[in-house]
């Protein structure tokens, strides 16, 4: 199954540098009735997608959330994010991924990121933010022009702030209730994604949160129908993937940011995952 969809703009190769943000990908995209847009790793930004037409599903560490015209989802640090299109009424969508260079607002998204843990919470409204987005849009197409750059930042600045002060506010209103097993689950998810690297076996999570190994895996299927290894194992392939297609490192160092011994081990886990080698996989993308 193909991604089918028609992509207006997209600055992802390197990340643009502005006076207050880095801006890593932006654009609108036009799905099909077969769209889907696969796992990719967040491992430093933070992503809006604004649905402007039709309807379908955002995936959060493969959590659902169904979302149609007018909805705004916020993708932070650490999520494995995927999107699907509704065959029978396809998306159009916006989308901008940014990380703050201003310590008092990363401050505030970070503080925001680590109480927003269930993957519908991250869902909102807001007309202003969908009025702002393809400002920032149509600016990047020429960011020549007097004052493009100081424009996108602004913009930049306004949608972050905006989407905080809203998410603080449903946050703070009760809106979400998550029991204590969601919880934990969200928190082991989060560690995981913060130490691909150096973890060395999942029995660390009984020193660091406290309970028996068979207990935080039971719990985690429980929340979550998933394997707590097959998280795991999903998150380091995820991951890289995306260091596949950046093309700055070999695939022996792939191998040591995500915690395979070998190139080799890394490369028949990802063979078995994705059904492609990691050097079919970037034939494939280019």
């Amino acid at each position: 199954m193909k991604n089918n969809y028609r992509i207006s703009y997209d600055y992802v190769s390197k990340p643009k540098a502005l006076k207050d943000f880095d801006l890593y990908q932006i654009g609108r995209i036009f799905c099909n009735e077969n769209t889907f847009y696969g796992n990719h790793f967040h491992k430093s930004y933070y992503e809006f997608t604004v649905v402007t037409e039709g309807e379908g599903t955002v995936y959060t560490n493969n959590m659902p959330v169904k979302v149609e015209k007018g909805d705004i989802y916020l993708s932070f640090p650490g999520d494995t994010h995927r999107i699907e299109s509704s065959a029978k009424d396809p998306m159009k969508y916006d989308f901008c991924s940014l990380y703050p260079k201003d310590p008092e607002l990363q401050s505030k998204l970070s503080l925001l990121s680590g109480r927003l843990h269930s993957a519908d919470s991250r869902l909102f409204r807001s007309n202003r933010i969908s009025y702002l987005l393809p400002l920032a849009i149509n600016e990047m197409q020429d960011l020549d022009k007097d004052f493009s750059q100081e424009i996108v930042n602004c913009v930049l600045w306004e949608m972050a702030v905006f989407a905080e002060r809203i998410l603080n506010k449903s946050f703070f209103e009760g809106t979400e209730t998550v029991s204590d097993k969601k919880i934990l689950c969200y928190q082991m998810m989060d560690y995981i994604n913060a130490n691909l690297g150096s973890i060395t076996a999942l029995k660390e999570l009984s020193q660091k949160f406290g309970y028996s190994y068979n207990y935080l895996s039971a719990t985690f299927k429980d929340v979550t129908s998933l394997n707590l290894i097959d998280f795991y194992n999903m998150q380091r392939l995820t991951f890289a993937k995306e260091l596949i297609l950046e093309k700055k490192l070999t695939l022996e160092e792939i191998a040591h940011e995500v915690n395979f011994s070998t190139a080799y081990a890394l490369s028949r886990a990802f063979k078995k995952y994705f059904r492609l080698s990691p050097a079919q996989y970037r034939k494939n993308q280019e």
